[in-house]
């Protein structure tokens, strides 16, 4: 198996197996970000949900799914990752840095992404998005009045207005008339409608 291995051409060999652990735990152990006001902290696998969290916070229309996008290249032995934010997000994208493996490269560009939005304040001292996710406008339309139940409410048929000069003439009246053209004579004549 050794020997078929090591006749394989070089675009089917895989790196990045050949890793030391120790040293590698020893990179992402320092990797961390802490907010001595709240405590909170930012780690290489906590970036990846924060990034989710504020993607999904930027969904404003129902159906558009807000998510954040990660593609991972092969660059010199090592991986590097792009995070695309969504198109709502004022920073709409951030390049992490290179890493032996690829989970490690995309949590590195996920921790470096949240580093540049807390820069730009667009993630609190939580690590919790400015912007609010934003319900659908008529959400509680389902929920309105029926016309069978109309016993359980006082409800209004005309305005009250309408009740103080019930059963009086009025002394005045207006009419509008409007009278519309041929439409092939629309393009001549300026006005469409007249009103008398």
């Amino acid at each position: 198996m050794q020997n078929f291995c090591e006749t394989l051409p070089e675009d089917r060999i895989l790196y990045g197996n050949d890793y030391d652990l120790e040293s590698m735990l020893q990179k992402e152990g320092k990797r961390t970000l802490t907010i001595r006001a709240t405590g909170a902290t930012l780690t290489y696998h906590s970036a990846i949900a924060i990034l989710a969290r504020y993607a999904s916070s930027l969904q404003y229309e129902r159906g558009i799914v807000a998510q954040a996008a990660y593609v991972v290249l092969p660059v010199n032995n090592t991986f590097v990752c792009e995070v695309i934010l969504p198109e709502k997000s004022p920073i709409r994208g951030f390049v992490g840095s290179p890493e032996v493996k690829k989970s490690t490269a995309k949590q590195s560009a996920a921790f470096d992404a949240c580093l540049m939005l807390r820069k730009h304040k667009l993630l609190d001292d939580y690590f919790n998005s400015v912007y609010h996710k934003r319900l659908p406008v008529m959400r509680n339309a389902k929920l309105a009045i029926t016309s069978k139940r109309t016993n359980l409410y006082a409800m209004l048929s005309k305005p009250s207005l309408w009740d103080k000069q019930l059963g009086t003439l009025p002394d005045q009246i207006y009419v509008t008339i409007i009278s519309a053209i041929d439409s092939q004579k629309v393009a001549k004549v300026p006005s469409l409608f007249y009103l008398s």
